[in-house]
């Protein structure tokens, strides 16, 4: 007979079992603190691309992901492509790994803050490197 639904899944990972040890190594209270920091890092990093002209912020935050788009500085320029190009380039550079997907048809950039002692510097830092990549691209 078939036991495979009715028997451990021995093989498969089990994933909660990360998020159980650090309950119980952290404990409650330290790890929501860890989550809140992520969070407020995102919405700093989300502040800081809405004030960027050379980045168009496609969502406020709920939560560690943010999720953007490099401006193009010519409007009859390819966007889609030119985001991919640069989250290849952070990619190759060594400066970050930078997600991507699609929101209204259009190719996007996203991260998640997901490291609670990364500094809100660091944050800039990044935002401001990715600017910067994008317009070497352009030239």
């Amino acid at each position: 007979p078939n036991l495979v639904n009715k028997s451990l899944s021995t093989t498969r990972r089990f994933d909660a079992l990360k998020l159980w040890l650090s309950f119980q190594v952290l404990g409650r209270e330290k790890f929501g603190q860890m989550v809140d920091r992520t969070i407020g890092l995102a919405a700093h990093a989300a502040a800081f691309i809405r004030n960027s002209p050379a980045l168009e912020l496609l969502h406020n935050p709920q939560y560690g992901c943010v999720v953007f788009r490099y401006r193009p500085a010519r409007p009859d320029s390819d966007g889609d492509a030119l985001n991919s190009a640069l989250r290849q380039k952070l990619f190759e550079r060594g400066v970050a790994v930078i997600g991507h997907t699609r929101v209204r048809g259009r190719q996007c950039l996203k991260f998640t803050c997901m490291n609670p002692t990364v500094s809100e510097e660091e944050i800039e830092e990044l935002i401001r490197e990715i600017v910067e990549q994008g317009r070497a691209l352009e030239t």
